[in-house]
């Protein structure tokens, strides 16, 4: 840069010469027309001087640009003159008519055919250009300015139970989102518990309530307008009933059949009461969680029948106890039971003779229920959700621990293990949804999505939203 500032300085200085011995030139040329002595005609002197101010703008005219280009330290930059295109045109030599030459007295001064003194103008020129050249030039060009380009829309097509498609992933995404589905990971197949909640989502917004993922369910699905799930008076459906029973098992009075009418509300709102939640009478994602949960509290009345029941628990010999996590912990597992190698994929057993304190008798009642349909709060024999499978086969191995949901799970007293650590029998814990552990990264569960029991490779969505493991036995 202090080089290319250099160059600009010696192009002024060298510029400033020049311009100065022009201007003694002309001034000289000017002088002698005036006195008339110069031994040579005046019009002579007049064509000299014509002669000399053009040679002196054609200078200026390759000068200036070079001079501006060095001072602003961009001397790699060539200015390309503009080409036109050529006019051809006939131009017939003009005959100047001969004028007399004025006389000039002694003592007198010939006028100038110029209005402007030359050297004047000559000093004025000089002075653009050493302006010109402390001129900045950025070489920069602006574009015009560009459109943003077009988002395309996202085109549905229609989504129906009992089939497979890419689409069901997002479908089962968003709806778990919404709360529509139980948090698990998304497949690709409409099955049942898709339809439902697809159902649920269409009662929610007034649509037809079919189950079909149609174009106008999804595009308000995938909407700012959607609203998460809710159930309030005047719906009706499986998951109304569900609720019913599980309010009825905990001592609220209320009828169980299906329909959201003022007798569930009021029962909804005395739950939500004594649970420590606002009675707005509704059922969302929070109340519905409490509901199913072991900390459930159960109505004033249930309460005040079991205080009034003898309390007929014994503890035999060789059974459980309690642990005070809101279940009991199972004896010690005998030192002598071998623990069989895990398989990938191990063969359900038909039934499961109580153990208590035996894994392999765990995981055997756990297996015997594969392909059984998925139902929110189901716990056995014929229906399961996630929960209620771990509950079911853990008390049909002869382990009586409470009904926990994925939450419970997590934050019980049974000992927590990592991921790595995981061992056959374990219950994996996360966000909202358990399963049990059968090695080789295998697990059996209780699938929303898949919408019954299976047995399958654990994948990425648990991996990214495992919490911890529980070893109940």
């Amino acid at each position: 840069m202090e080089a290319n500032n250099a160059i600009g300085d010696s192009m002024k200085e060298l510029f400033s010469k020049v311009g100065s011995a022009m201007k003694e030139k002309l001034s000289g040329i000017t002088q002698r027309i005036a006195e008339g002595t110069a031994g040579k005609s005046v019009s002579y002197y007049k064509h000299r001087k014509k002669m000399l101010l053009v040679s002196i703008a054609v200078l200026l005219a390759v000068l200036v640009p070079v001079v501006g280009i060095a001072a602003n330290g961009n001397m790699n930059r060539i200015v390309q003159p503009e080409v036109t295109e050529p006019v051809v045109q006939q131009v017939q030599p003009e005959v100047p008519e001969e004028q007399p030459e004025a006389q000039v007295q002694p003592g007198e001064s010939s006028p100038l055919p110029e209005a402007a003194d030359p050297g004047v103008l000559l000093e004025e020129t000089m002075t653009g250009g050493a302006q010109a050249a402390d001129l900045q030039f950025s070489g920069v060009v602006e574009s015009a300015p560009t459109e943003a380009p077009a988002v395309e829309e996202k085109v549905y097509m229609d989504l129906v139970p009992g089939t497979n498609h890419a689409d069901v992933i997002e479908l089962q995404k968003r709806l778990t989102e919404l709360n529509y589905m139980e948090n698990d990971e998304p497949t690709d197949y409409y099955g049942d518990v898709t339809k439902q909640a697809v159902g649920y989502f269409q009662r929610k917004h007034g649509l037809q309530m079919d189950g079909i993922a149609g174009v106008k369910t999804q595009e308000l699905l995938f909407s700012e307008g959607a609203k998460p799930y809710t159930v309030t008076l005047g719906a009706d459906g499986a998951d109304v009933e569900s609720m019913q029973q599980r309010l009825a098992d905990l001592g609220y009075p209320v009828s169980v059949t299906g329909y959201f009418g003022t007798e569930t509300e009021s029962a909804v709102k005395y739950f939500q009461r004594m649970n420590g939640l606002t009675d707005d009478g509704s059922v969302g994602a929070y109340t519905k969680e409490v509901l199913y949960s072991s900390e459930a509290i159960p109505s004033e009345t249930y309460l005040e029948d079991q205080e009034k029941q003898p309390d007929e628990t014994t503890e035999e010999s060789g059974g459980s106890k309690d642990n005070g996590d809101g279940g009991s912990a199972s004896a010690p597992k005998p030192e002598s039971t071998p623990k069989p190698e895990p398989t990938p994929q191990p063969e359900p057993a038909p039934a499961a003779a109580a153990d208590p304190g035996n894994v392999e008798a765990f995981v055997s009642a756990a297996l015997a229920q594969e392909g059984k349909k998925y139902v929110l709060g189901g716990k056995g024999p014929d229906t399961f959700d996630c929960s209620g499978l771990v509950y079911y086969a853990l008390n049909q191995s002869g382990n009586s621990i409470g009904y926990m949901t994925s939450g419970g799970w997590a934050k019980s007293g049974y000992a927590t293990i990592g991921y790595n650590d995981l061992q056959r029998g374990d219950v994996i814990c996360v966000s909202g949804h358990v399963a049990i552990y059968l090695g080789d990264g295998m697990m059996v569960d209780g699938s929303s999505s898949n919408g019954k029991v299976v047995v399958r490779q654990i994948g990425s969505w648990i991996k990214n939203n495992f919490i911890c493991g529980k070893r109940p036995l």
